[in-house]
């Protein structure tokens, strides 16, 4: 799973990535879609501190959203 900036071109470049040869699927989550000031995991975590495994619960339900087909990205 990829969480890039919360920015243009933190969404660029999570897009780019490749990493199809090393693992079976790639998932792109998007931590503050809303957002287009670079927020990132760092700015998160120093919101929710202690709550570590509530991210892991946040990422795997956007990856269960995007794997049922209801999640959409922003195009910024």
């Amino acid at each position: 799973m990829i969480a890039f900036d919360a920015d243009r071109q933190g969404r660029m470049c999570a897009a780019r990535v490749d990493l199809a040869r090393y693992t079976a699927t790639v998932d792109l989550a998007d931590l503050a879609p809303h957002r287009d000031d670079g927020y990132d995991l760092s700015d998160w975590l120093n919101q929710h501190s202690g709550r570590g495994r509530a991210l892991l619960d946040q990422l795997y339900a956007l990856r269960r959203m995007r794997i049922a087909g209801t999640t959409s990205r922003s195009s910024s």
